[in-house]
């Protein structure tokens, strides 16, 4: 009896420490099944959601899409501003020039340079020196900032050339001058500024005014005398006449002697005479001094020109052979005993 109830216990204790489904003749039963459900992230991934509350990703993290823009509501882009083509430097030749020619003798030659384009797109350059021998127009090469260009004309049975070498601004041109004539070659410089209104029309006005400044008494007028504008220098036109000088004077010394002298000395009236008919196709205009000694020479072509007059004086007699340039607009020359060519 006593075992029955040992084995009996045994049995109870046996059966409640073995796991449920391991007892023996007994078959687990199966895990119910897990769902899944998908969802989307607002940066475009998939995540998965499980049944039993667990849940994870089912591709990495991918960038937006961009969004699809309709032609309506399309963005143009801002245009472009297109360059604008950069205006050559070159063009700033172009226009009238006056020139100031300077040379080892001194001044000299002032003209007025023309610049214009031509047909080919090139430039063409014209010299006025306000002579009857102006040259004919010359190509004129030009390249950032620099040209050049010559002139060749005929004058008294001669070639000249003159050629210019210099730079260029809106505002001013200027450079070297090469000068040759029968042979020989002359340098100089030159400075040219743009012409006003008056000088493109091709006149200018010259005053002058004269006197004599003695030690005793001053400064006195030359007055009621008689000036010439010349084309050319009064030594050249008495040479060209065939004129000689004097013994121990030039020819423009001889002349005023013979100025002086004409009345009295049979040599001096011939050489007067000579001189006189020479002189007179070269005059341009005349004028004749007030008694305070000024004068002017109204509407003169533009050039260079040579101012010649005779007045008697307390010791004997003055001539001046002065060139003057007539650049456009008005001039003023002061004569005196300094820049006469013989004042006695």
């Amino acid at each position: 009896m006593k075992t029955f109830t040992a084995c009996f216990c045994f049995l109870l204790l046996t059966s409640s420490v073995l796991p449920q489904g391991k007892r023996a003749g007994h078959k687990a039963p199966p895990k119910p099944a897990t769902s899944i459900q998908t969802a989307t992230t607002k940066d475009g991934r998939t995540v998965l959601l499980k049944s039993d509350g667990t849940w994870e990703y089912s591709a990495d993290p991918v960038g937006s899409p961009s969004p699809s823009v309709s032609p309506e509501t399309s963005i143009q882009a801002a245009p472009v501003a297109t360059p604008s083509p950069e205006v050559s430097k070159d063009v700033e030749i172009l226009g009238n020039w006056l020139l100031k020619i300077t040379s080892a003798s001194g001044p000299g030659n002032p003209a007025m340079l023309r610049i214009t384009p031509d047909e080919a797109g090139t430039f063409l350059g014209k010299l006025d020196l306000g002579i009857n021998q102006s040259p004919p127009p010359q190509k004129v090469t030009v390249s950032n900032g620099h040209f050049k260009v010559a002139f060749s004309t005929s004058a008294n049975g001669g070639s000249i050339e003159l050629a210019f070498d210099g730079e260029f601004s809106s505002a001013m041109i200027k450079g070297s001058v090469v000068l040759t004539q029968g042979g020989q070659v002359t340098l100089g410089t030159f400075v040219g500024t743009p012409a006003s209104s008056a000088s493109i029309a091709g006149v200018g006005s010259l005053t002058i005014q004269a006197g004599i400044v003695y030690k005793l008494g001053g400064a006195q007028p030359v007055a009621r005398t008689t000036f010439h504008l010349l084309r050319r220098d009064l030594a050249e036109i008495l040479s060209g006449a065939g004129l000689r000088p004097d013994k121990n004077m030039n020819l423009l010394q001889t002349f005023a002697f013979a100025y002086r002298y004409q009345g009295s000395n049979r040599n001096y009236a011939n050489f007067f005479q000579v001189a006189s008919a020479a002189i007179q196709p070269n005059i341009v205009a005349s004028t004749v001094t007030d008694f305070s000694g000024v004068a002017q020479f109204p509407s003169v072509p533009i050039g260079a020109y040579y101012l010649v007059g005779y007045t008697e004086t307390r010791g004997g007699f003055a001539l001046w052979d002065v060139m003057v340039a007539v650049n456009g607009g008005s001039v003023s020359v002061v004569l005196d005993q300094n820049n006469a060519a013989i004042a006695l």
